[in-house]
This record gives C-alpha cells, structure tokens and sequence, in this order.
C-alpha cells in the first residue's frame, strides 16, 4: 500500500477560483498532481472548515474559512482522507464543522480528528492490497478543541489518546497518528512534544506525523517506528508569508506493508504562488537541512536551539503576563487615591478580551504552556542570582 501524505492544506484567497472549480493547473503543478495520483492513497490536514456560514468563535489569532465548494480542488488532489484535528477546525462554530463534514461527505472524502465530544472520532481506519491501516487524529489543546457539550477537534489526551492507538493497533496490522501540534516556525520538537510522541510510539504507532509547524523540521526512530517532527505545509499560500520555512515543505511517501512501515521525504516549493516538486538543487538543500536536524535531536544539541527559542520568546511571553504591574508604591499610592478606579481601568486596558483568550490559550495548549513555564522557571532561577 503506497501513500502520500501531505501537510496543511488552505483554500486562500491566491488560489481560491482554483479549489473552487476544481482546475488547480495553474497552482500546483501537474507533476506533482500525478504523482499524487500514483498512490493507493492521498490524505492531508485540512486546517480550515469549508464553509460560507457560522459565527467566528472567540479566540486569539486567525479564523479561517474556505467556501464548501471549494472541495472541488481537494476532489482534483485526489485526496481520500483528511484529518480535521487542528486548531483552525472549529472557527466557525458547530455549524462551519458540520458543513464541512457534508462537503466531504458529499465529495467522498473520509475525515477523522473532529466530532461530538469524543475521542473514538479520532479513529480511522482502511483496508488496501491486503493490509489493514488505522489512523488516529488528534490536537493539542486551542480554541478547535471538542468539549461534552460541543463538537469539535479531539485533544490529544495522556489517557484517552493512548487507548485510542492502542485499540487501533490490536485491530489494525499498522496504525499512522497525525498529531497536530508543536511550536510554529520552529524546526524541532520541544522535549515535551517529543516525550508525548515516544509514548505514541509505546502505544502502538508505526509512523507518527506532527502538523502545524508550518516548517520542515526532522525525524528520528523510536522503538523501530518513524517520528517526523513539521513536514511544512502542503498548500497555504499567503501573501505576506513568503519566507523559505513558510514556502518549503515535504510531501511523505509512505510506504505500508503487514512488516513494516517507511516514510520517504519529497521536498516541495511553493514558487509565487505556484507549488511544485522542489528542483535538484533546492531538493539538495531541503534534504541537508532536514538530515543536519535530524542529527542534532539524536545527540541532543538541538536543545541549544531550544534554549535560544525560549531566550528569543521571553518577552513575548512575560508581556502577556504583567502580573506584577501593580506592585511599586507609585501604582499601589494612586490605586488608594482613586479608590481602586485606576487599577480597574489599567487592567481594562492591559487585560481586554483578546488579551485575555490568549493567556487562555497559552495555559491550555500543551506547547504553548510548556514553553511559558520553563520561561518563568528560567526568569525565577536569574532573580534569585
């Protein structure tokens, strides 16, 4: 059984005409298109529902969307399956998820990774040259995340999550897990990230495949099993992101058997907004970046880079914080003087309704929180000095 499976897929204003009426040859290249088309099967995150109704949810960063119809390019792609467990799933409430669950139902497209509060709509699973594959979906913990009473992506749970492969694996001859997360337009995992998918790995996975980067990052074996950490996107063509980690990505070829699973990389190029097999040269350079990490997270000095992300992001985070703002004389004097009003109106201003879904998000996404708490780890260890 031969596979492709591609990254994160936007519908966007720059090929959106394209998806729409299901001729992409001027978006994506038709080589690349026929090498789609080689496969037993195509699969992709489709990282934004497809819709023209609902009401943008409350949170922090983007909402996207893309009209229904214009799963008429995902029809072209030939895609079969797409994971719906990401963080943009959910951005136009229940009703932007149950059009797009009827667009790709409508187009015979299967999809996992987003539905009524449980975990089991994580699970897929399919039958092909003999061998049964089982794939399981899930997302760190942002706004897309399903709860009892609403629908949305499944989270990646400590329990939950595990059982899901591990019932996946005694039934299944090989189990694939897309998991959405990871820190953005950063090439490695951090080492939480990485501890949760060794555990994926215990539990069952044969390959296991982190989205949402939205950069190549690299790959390591666990137990036999390949982990790939950011594969880059496969189609969100952006104007005002034009950067190489933006505009490279890796297409996998996996290949599946009732033994073995492999995953070969094949390097793309978004050029203009054109997406196309990357030339010799640039596949070169993709492959040399992608192996020299690879390296670096086997001997463990990728965690100087990890150290130097969390030194860069200091501030960011700690901005979102404040939270001793209050604290000198000077603040505490005029807060007494006007009867508490200044503090109210001071908070009003620094803690509005944005700020405030993303301090939220910060302490329920896993990466995010991660990142955060060793930041302040760090800054309570330098005021101790």
């Amino acid at each position: 059984m031969k596979l492709y499976i591609g990254a994160d897929l936007v519908p966007t204003e720059a090929n959106l005409t394209a998806y729409r009426s299901g001729d992409l040859s001027d978006v994506i290249d038709p080589s690349l298109t026929a090498l789609l088309k080689s496969a037993d099967c195509r699969i992709f995150n489709l990282e934004c529902p497809l819709t023209e109704g609902g009401t943008p949810i409350e949170k922090c960063g983007p909402a996207l969307r893309a009209p229904a119809d214009a799963v008429n390019g995902l029809k072209a792609l030939g895609a079969d399956f797409v994971t719906l467990a990401n963080n943009h799933i959910l951005d136009y409430g229940e009703e932007g998820l149950a059009d797009t669950r009827t667009a790709l139902a409508d187009a015979g497209i299967a999809c996992a990774g987003a539905g009524e509060g449980v975990h089991r709509s994580g699970v897929y699973k399919f039958t092909a040259d003999g061998v049964t594959l089982g794939i399981y979906c899930c997302a760190e913990h942002e706004f897309s995340i399903t709860a009892p009473d609403l629908p949305g992506a499944v989270p990646f749970d400590p329990a939950d999550s595990l059982a899901d492969v591990i019932g996946l694996k005694e039934i299944c001859d090989r189990v694939v897990v897309l998991y959405h997360g990871g820190r953005e337009m950063w090439q490695y995992p951090t080492p939480q990230l990485r501890a949760r998918c060794h555990d994926l790995v215990k539990a069952g996975a044969d390959l296991l495949i982190c989205q949402h980067s939205h950069c190549i990052g690299c790959e390591e074996v666990v137990n036999g099993s390949t982990v790939v950490y950011g594969q880059g996107n496969f189609h969100f063509d952006l104007p005002d992101e034009q950067s190489d980690l933006w505009c490279t990505a890796l297409l996998l070829e996996v290949n599946v058997t009732a033994d073995s699973v492999s995953a070969d990389p094949i390097p793309l190029r978004l050029e203009g907004h054109r997406l196309t097999l990357a030339n010799d040269a640039d596949a070169a350079a993709i492959l040399d970046g992608w192996r020299m990490r690879s390296a670096a997270l086997a001997d463990g000095s990728y965690l100087k880079k990890y150290d130097e992300m969390l030194a860069e992001n200091a501030d960011y985070y700690l901005s979102c914080l404040s939270g001793n703002y209050f604290s000198g004389f000077i603040p505490r004097a005029i807060n007494k003087l006007t009867g508490g009003r200044y503090k109210k109106r001071k908070l009003a201003h620094m803690y509005d309704r944005e700020a405030l879904l993303r301090l939220v998000n910060y302490m329920e996404c896993e990466t995010h929180r991660e990142v955060l708490t060793e930041i302040l780890r760090r800054s309570l260890h330098k005021s101790e000095r």
